[in-house]
């Protein structure tokens, strides 16, 4: 269940936006078959705020993190996560904020459930 965390967003982002940006980023990765994700619920994504927001241009930092290790998941396949989620944020900010100076798209390496899990749905 990958997790997707994109900091540095302007606080006066539109929040409908918002939501429209998570829905499109869920339905991509979903869309990327070897990643073998069947649902939206699978896809976290987290916006968290920068309290200082103060260095006069959009940094964008987006990390993709917790995709568990499978033999589909290549680094070309991961690539292609970081490829697919950077465009998608690079439209969005381009559409729906002012004065864009940095993206930046990773993708941590594969997690393994052995490094200790607690999960549990409700």
């Amino acid at each position: 269940m990958p997790i997707i965390e994109i900091q540095g967003m302007p606080h006066e982002t539109d929040k409908e936006a918002l939501r429209h940006l998570r829905s499109s980023l869920r339905q991509a990765v979903i869309g990327i078959g070897a990643l073998e994700l069947t649902d939206e619920k699978q896809v976290t994504l987290k916006f968290p705020s920068d309290l200082l927001d103060d260095d006069g241009g959009l940094q964008l930092i987006v990390t993709i993190k917790k995709l568990y290790a499978k033999k589909k998941r290549t680094s070309a396949v991961r690539q292609r996560v970081a490829d697919t989620v950077g465009g998608i944020v690079k439209d969005f900010i381009r559409a729906n904020t002012t004065n864009p100076k940095l993206l930046e798209v990773f993708v941590e390496e594969p997690y393994k459930a052995t490094n200790g899990v607690f999960r549990f749905e409700f």
